[in-house]
C-alpha cells in the first residue's frame, strides 16, 4: 500500500465536547479516488458522514451514535457492506460506540465504487523518552 493518510473522527474543530482520535491508515488508493467515491456513494444514498449538500448527516450531533433502520437499509441497498463495520444493533439500527468502527463505515462507503479499495490502520509502537512526553511548555 503506497499511500498513507490521516482522518479524525470526533469534534475535529474542538468547538463542542472536543473528544477525537485520529486514525492513520494505509491504502492502495489516492486521496482524490476516495473523496470521490465517497461523494459518489454520498449523492446516490443521500447519507453522508460529512456536511454533504443535499445528504443527511450521520454522527453530526453530540451523542448521535446511530444509525437508522431505514438508513441503515439505504445503504446495503446502496451495496454498502455493513457485515465489516462493528457495531450494535438494536432493532434495525446500528449504534457505534467505537471510532474506528465509524472509519470502517467510510471505508465500507467507500467501496461501493472503489471495490478493489485495501486498507489497513496503522499501529505504532509509543517511543517512550524518560518521562514520556516533550513539548508541555509549547501548548498555552
Amino acid at each position: 500500500m503506497n499511500h498513507q493518510y490521516q482522518i479524525t473522527v470526533g469534534d475535529w474543530s474542538g468547538d463542542g465536547h472536543s473528544q477525537s482520535d485520529t486514525i492513520v491508515f494505509n491504502t492502495n488508493k489516492s486521496a482524490e479516488e476516495i473523496k470521490k467515491s465517497y461523494l459518489t456513494i454520498c449523492k446516490k444514498t443521500k447519507i453522508s458522514l460529512t456536511k454533504v449538500k443535499d445528504t443527511i448527516t450521520l454522527f453530526d450531533g453530540y451523542d448521535d451514535n446511530r444509525i437508522m433502520e431505514h438508513d441503515v437499509e439505504t445503504l446495503q441497498e446502496a451495496g454498502v457492506d455493513l457485515t465489516q463495520v462493528d457495531a450494535d444493533g438494536e432493532g434495525g439500527d446500528l449504534i457505534f460506540y467505537d471510532p474506528e468502527a465509524a472509519f470502517h463505515l467510510l471505508m465500507a462507503m467507500c467501496k461501493v465504487n472503489l471495490p478493489d479499495l485495501e486498507y489497513e490502520i496503522a499501529k505504532a509502537d509509543r517511543l517512550e523518552l524518560d518521562d514520556g512526553f516533550i513539548g508541555y511548555g509549547i501548548y498555552p
